[in-house]
């Protein structure tokens, strides 16, 4: 079912290991909801979250 409106969420981390443990969630729910997933991060977080979602990304 897919959710209404907008979600916005920032996300604190300080290593590879703490912005996979919050985005690659966030973005798995979103996805297995049927939403759009955008993800807006800097170059060195990108290849992180690919792999991280497979072929989902």
């Amino acid at each position: 079912m897919t959710r209404p409106g907008f979600v916005h969420q920032a996300l604190c981390y300080g290593s590879d290991e703490d912005f996979l443990g919050g985005a690659a969630p966030f973005a798995l729910d979103g996805l297995h909801a049927g939403d759009t997933v955008l993800a807006v991060l800097a170059p060195r977080n990108i290849g992180l979250l690919t792999r991280a979602l497979g072929r989902r990304s």
